[in-house]
């Protein structure tokens, strides 16, 4: 009798804490910051979040149910707020050794060749590279990794060297010739090359292509099994061909089959 009884309360006291039990907590919301960088990323005329690298990024977190709130804002002050700031993730980002530490990577979103692009009117390709420093005003945006391009070529803030607030105002300053010497993908001299030669303006090619690779770059509080879920979740839209969709209209075949071959190798895309 004593045997039963304690028994039952045992059972009652182990179903009262089984019933008792809350339920995990829901994950934390994702903000996702981004710049001006269209066609990947810009405001369309309602003001509104657009670009395919944005609607990819979009359906990966509706696929995964994921709370993610997108904001479009200068690279610096979102560059600062990735670093400072928890669930947070930043793109599109250059993986580079300095910012390794900084972030968990997912991607590559985006595999481009960079060069140094001049005004042709303004800009005499006989000056050794040693010399451009003396002669021309290069730029580049505020906490661009390519900063340090420019600076190897011995470019000064305090002499030659113009930094902007946004991607893309230095390409305006070069038209209208405030600037002699950018930085521009393969990709974005190609998409502005008829908006060049409306204005008689021709473009030339300085160097030879540097390839760099743009990520998904998360905070280092996000647990890295979430972050695996979205690495998984945008190689298999490479796979399954919703990038491709997205992309094909405004980046080259050459990018889009490259992104498609990581995907093949997942082992490799961690180098």
């Amino acid at each position: 009798m004593v045997y039963r009884f304690v028994l039952a309360l045992l059972l009652g006291v182990s179903g009262s804490l089984h019933a008792t039990k809350p339920d995990p907590a829901p994950a934390p919301a994702l903000q996702f910051l981004t710049e001006h960088s269209p066609p990947g990323e810009y405001l369309d005329e309602n003001g509104e979040l657009a670009g395919v690298t944005f609607e990819l990024l979009r359906s990966i977190s509706e696929q995964l149910n994921e709370n993610v709130h997108f904001e479009l804002m200068p690279w610096a002050r979102a560059f600062a707020m990735a670093t400072t700031q928890p669930n947070t993730a930043l793109f599109e980002t250059t993986r580079t050794p300095s910012r390794e530490s900084l972030f968990q990577w997912v991607g590559p979103l985006k595999i481009h060749r960079i060069a140094l692009y001049a005004r042709k009117d303004h800009f005499n390709v006989a000056v050794p590279p040693a010399y451009w420093p003396k002669h021309y005003i290069a730029c580049e945006y505020i906490q661009s990794v390519y900063l340090d391009k420019l600076i190897e070529l011995g470019f000064n803030e305090e002499r030659n060297l113009f930094k902007t607030v946004q991607h893309g105002d230095c390409f305006n300053l070069l038209l209208r010739g405030r600037v002699d010497i950018i930085l521009l993908s393969e990709t974005s001299a190609a998409l502005r090359a008829q908006e060049v030669e409306e204005l008689g303006i021709e473009l030339v090619q300085l160097n030879g292509f540097i390839e760099t690779r743009q990520y998904l770059a998360f905070s280092r509080d996000v647990p890295v099994e979430r972050v695996a879920r979205w690495q998984q979740a945008l190689l298999q839209s490479y796979r399954d061909g919703r990038m491709r969709a997205l992309y094909h209209s405004v980046y080259p075949e050459e990018m889009i089959t490259a992104l498609e071959q990581v995907a093949t190798k997942p082992h490799e895309v961690a180098n």
